[in-house]
């Protein structure tokens, strides 16, 4: 059973926005329930809905997983791009309640960020994140919001070193390739 082999190495997952309904927050959180304890998140940003954290902050104590999860409300920038910059797997779950996230690989600042980082992208397994993964071969795709789900496919996907190493190989290369700045001004330079 892969959840109770830990081994030394903190595994950093890490995500940046809003901290409010619509991201599969709660069943990450709880997610940690089945994860080792060297499986760290860190969850960063401004509290847009003050129910729903305290029920976060609930659900950490009544699962016992504080010491794994921190929360950062409204961190500076500098402070954020550190931690992203030491963490292991970028967090990009978007649920499917308005049109916004049903279209958010093309426009999702914080996948831009983690592939920037070579972070690979756990990200439900919808439509959009399927066809982005099959181009560019860089997230963990989620099958469902049921956290003990959730929590397998994050450890058989970063368990597989040589399959982790690929993610973000591929995730950097996919920023380098296609999400910047010099490439995507290309593409409307005629117009300018």
């Amino acid at each position: 059973d892969l959840r109770n082999k830990s081994d030394d190495k903190i595994i950093k997952l890490f995500r940046i926005g809003s901290i409010g309904p619509g991201h599969g927050l709660i069943s990450l959180v709880k997610s940690f329930k089945y994860l080792p304890k060297n499986y760290h998140l860190i969850l960063c940003g401004k509290i847009v809905d003050d129910k729903y954290f305290n029920n976060i902050k609930k659900k950490i104590i009544k699962k016992k997983i504080s010491h794994q999860i921190q929360i950062i409300n409204s961190p500076k920038r500098k402070k954020w791009e550190n931690l992203l910059s030491n963490s292991d797997i970028g967090v990009a779950l978007y649920e499917n309640v308005n049109f916004s996230h049903k279209f958010m690989v093309g426009a999702s600042q914080k996948l831009n960020c983690y592939i920037a980082a070579g972070l690979p992208v756990i990200a439900f397994k919808d439509k959009q994140f399927l066809r982005f993964h099959k181009k560019h071969k860089c997230c963990l795709l989620i099958n469902g919001k049921n956290p003990k789900n959730m929590a397998n496919t994050i450890l058989r996907i970063s368990k597989n070193k040589k399959m982790f190493k690929n993610l973000k190989k591929n995730s950097i290369l996919t920023f380098q390739k296609y999400y910047n700045f010099e490439n995507e001004i290309k593409k409307i330079e005629k117009y300018l």
